[in-house]
């Protein structure tokens, strides 16, 4: 553990982004990337970031459809509200987004809605494979839908089908286990809950005591890369 003392560019080597990119994310077709953060810390630019070095991505939306075509679009992406929309010729880059709560409707209604169609989704990234499956907020799939199961199954047998699941999520809690242990790539944001962090690093394998030390001390849009293969670790931050 290092000095309480020391600041974070003290103790350690802040690697600037685009040596990151080009020296030290080495992110197979088939491997999995699992991302904790709480809400704007840069997660969403992340996997934005990250998608653009894939030719085949599904991105299961549950922001506004504005929103979504705003940050998407201008990368090639094209909006469908179902799977039935989605077809290659058009496009291979898609954002399945259903829209959230329509003018009457209870929530009950709207999850009943909204829940078959990101099961079809995932369902059809994980059948067809090569697939990049980003479900961008983790616990809304996972738990408030509850598709939890699909999830898991996607990062358990995923890699044989050469699926890559991006996933982000606020806390460790509320999503499968498996996108932590099944993921090669994590990327951690400030988090002051040591028991968070250490559940995380426990379940990926990874140097507990280093990653309780750096995480706490990240600065907004920081992030900490763990690789769980190699062992790597690396504080970066991406470029807004």
């Amino acid at each position: 553990m290092v000095s309480p003392n020391l600041s974070l560019e003290q103790a350690y080597y802040i690697t600037p982004w685009d040596e990151f990119i080009e020296y030290d994310f080495d992110w197979d077709q088939g491997q999995h990337v699992t991302l904790i953060g709480t809400t704007g810390q840069g997660k969403t630019t992340l996997e934005l970031e990250l998608i653009q070095q894939r030719g085949h991505v599904l991105f299961l939306s549950t922001k506004s459809q504005d929103e979504t075509q705003e940050e998407l679009v201008p990368l090639g992406f094209k909006i469908a509200p179902s799977v039935k929309e989605i077809s290659l010729d058009v496009s291979k880059k898609w954002v399945v987004n259903p829209g959230g709560m329509k003018k009457g409707e209870t929530v009950s209604q709207m999850k009943d809605r909204q829940r078959p169609i990101y099961r079809e989704a995932i369902s059809m990234a994980y059948h067809q494979g090569k697939w990049c499956l980003v479900v961008d907020e983790g616990r809304y799939i996972c738990d408030y839908l509850g598709l939890k199961d699909e999830v898991t199954l996607a990062y358990l047998q995923g890699r044989s089908y050469k699926l890559s699941v991006i996933m982000g999520t606020q806390r460790p809690r509320f999503v499968p286990l498996e996108t932590f242990d099944q993921a090669t790539h994590l990327f951690f944001w400030r988090d002051n809950d040591l028991g968070n962090i250490d559940r995380i690093s426990e379940l990926a394998g990874l140097r507990r005591l280093q990653v309780k030390d750096i995480v706490p001390k990240l600065e907004q849009h920081q992030f900490l890369y763990c690789n769980t293969r190699n062992d790597l670790m690396v504080i970066s931050k991406v470029e807004l």
